[in-house]
């Protein structure tokens, strides 16, 4: 099951990606109480990546497997 709807990972996206460019031009930027500097442009990368993946799950329709059985002996 999906943490987020379609939308809500749009718009995450879209507030992360403003926030690299900020912080890429050596601007801070601040979403809710959080404030992100040059130093944490691997976060916002690594972050958006996720986003990235999460949105492409819901597009595609992917969800999670379990499987169970046992191993062969």
């Amino acid at each position: 099951m999906a943490i987020y709807t379609l939308e809500e990972i749009e718009q995450e996206i879209s507030d992360w990606k403003a926030a690299l460019n900020a912080v890429r031009h050596g601007k801070e930027y601040s979403m809710g109480a959080r404030r992100l500097v040059r130093s944490d442009l691997p976060e916002i990368r690594e972050h958006l990546e996720w986003l990235s993946s999460q949105k492409a799950g819901l597009e595609n329709g992917s969800r999670v497997v379990v499987r169970q059985g046992r191993v062969a002996r």
